[in-house]
């Protein structure tokens, strides 16, 4: 049976969960999707699932209320990081500023970015390929 890997969406569109959520069901990805969409209660989430069911992957877009993704990147590290170094974080996007680009050259903890809208070959080049390596090292 192949491993079914937790993945942990921040994201407020309902349109990207209705989206993520239909690709990993039509293409039968290895994958148990939970979503939340105010960063603020996906930390206190995270919290609670420290202790049991902690995501292999954590994908938080880079415009949400009340704090930006970058943000969450910082207080996930902060609160996190050291106890889980395996968990994968992204932030995704539909586009990225000049600035965006530049605080992500400056965070070594983002694995990389997705830019929207989400499909297959996002799932299957950018983050299923990182899950692989971290699985055979």
């Amino acid at each position: 049976m192949q491993k079914k890997y937790h993945f942990y969406f921040v994201n407020d569109s309902e349109y990207d969960q209705f989206l993520i959520t239909n690709i990993i069901e039509l293409d039968q990805l290895p994958i148990r999707a939970q979503f939340e969409s105010n960063p603020e209660i996906a930390l206190q989430q995270l919290c609670k699932m420290a202790g049991t069911d902690f995501p292999d992957v954590i994908i938080a877009d880079v415009r949400l209320p009340l704090f930006d993704g970058f943000e969450f990147a910082e207080r996930y590290r902060e609160a996190f990081y050291y106890s889980f170094p395996n968990t994968l974080l992204f932030l995704s996007s539909s586009s990225l500023s000049v600035g965006d680009r530049q605080r992500l050259r400056c965070n070594a903890l983002i694995a990389d970015v997705l830019l929207k809208p989400f499909s297959l070959q996002i799932f299957k080049t950018h983050i299923m390929r990182h899950l692989e390596i971290i699985s055979v090292g």
